[in-house]
């Protein structure tokens, strides 16, 4: 993913030496629910201590907190006293809001900046193309519960069309859901599996050998996943939000095609048929998410965040960024 920088910014991407020892003016936080630990093991407490340490530094320090909100809350709950305390810490320490998509119900206040997520035109367009498998459906990201992909593997298997393929492709976070794929890829040969981090390379060649990506998520604020398609020519299919309406407005018809949740069959195959009726449409226009522009945006909220729209004010941001294409 690009980082946001300039002349006059430095991006420090995360490391626990860095963000507990290091010198940086901001603190750049996007998932704040990735420092909570799950269960009580050794590794939890661990990461909870020092979780704990950074908050204490944050706060001696004066460091401000500039928050990106990716969801409205996050996909998977801790469900603990201890993590729910840690994340609202870091909430308390937020001094600047930027949002990925308008939110004009959320209430808060703290200054805040729209900052559309920039696509990846500019990381992936040098990267070589698979080629077109008619037929073929993806998922691709981070095979999580709420995703739906469950579902998405039964009703395909429901779907007595041999002309089609499933391929999904992503690193699994629950061994059960893992064993669903597998087992449904070994019963039925139309199904197919990548089941592990792929490299950039890889992933392109997977997500440009579809005819359409699937996001059969159960919810959606905003997502990397779907950017990446469009990013890449490849309409996708994702849940009818008032987010995904915005983005179907802004990318083009032909691109995003919508379903009500939960995804059904029919919705599958009316997206498939609609994609295969316009064999040479104009690009998604991602225009507005240049990463440019995004940078832009983003410096003028570190400057205000430091105090002031000095341009020769020289900016360390420690950016806590982790990947977005499995969101």
């Amino acid at each position: 993913m690009a980082a946001v920088g300039g002349d006059d910014v430095e991006v420090c991407f995360f490391s626990w030496r860095h963000a507990l020892f290091g010198r940086y003016d901001i603190f750049h936080l996007h998932w704040p629910e990735v420092f909570v630990g799950r269960g009580g093991g050794r590794k939890a407490r661990m990461l909870w201590l020092r979780a704990q340490a950074l908050l204490i530094r944050l706060w001696l320090t004066r460091t401000p907190v500039v928050r990106t909100l990716h969801n409205i809350e996050p996909h998977d709950s801790q469900g603990t006293l201890s993590g729910n305390g840690t994340i609202r810490r870091f909430e308390k320490l937020t001094q600047y809001e930027i949002h990925l998509v308008p939110e004009p119900d959320r209430d808060t206040a703290l200054p805040t900046m729209l900052i559309p997520h920039g696509s990846y035109r500019e990381p992936f367009g040098r990267l070589p193309r698979g080629e077109r498998r008619p037929g073929r459906i993806t998922f691709f990201g981070l095979v999580r519960p709420y995703k739906g992909v469950d579902l998405l593997v039964r009703l395909f298997r429901g779907i007595d069309r041999q002309d089609l393929s499933l391929r999904i492709v992503g690193r699994p976070l629950d061994h059960e859901l893992a064993k669903q794929i597998t087992d449904a890829a070994e019963e039925d040969v139309r199904i197919s599996h990548r089941l592990e981090f792929v490299p950039d390379a890889d992933l392109v060649k997977e997500i440009t050998s579809s005819e359409l990506t699937v996001l059969p998520y159960r919810e959606l604020h905003s997502s990397g996943a779907a950017l990446v398609a469009l990013s890449l020519d490849t309409p996708i299919l994702v849940p009818d939000t008032t987010t995904t309406r915005a983005l179907r407005e802004e990318v083009g018809d032909h691109w995003v095609h919508l379903f009500s949740p939960p995804l059904k069959a029919d919705a599958l195959l009316t997206a498939l048929e609609r994609v295969r009726r316009e064999e040479d449409p104009p690009p998604p226009r991602l225009e507005a998410r240049d990463w440019e522009r995004v940078r832009a945006a983003h410096l003028a909220v570190y400057r205000h965040v430091l105090g002031g729209g000095n341009d020769n004010q020289d900016v360390k941001s420690s950016d806590m960024k982790g990947s977005a294409r499995g969101d």
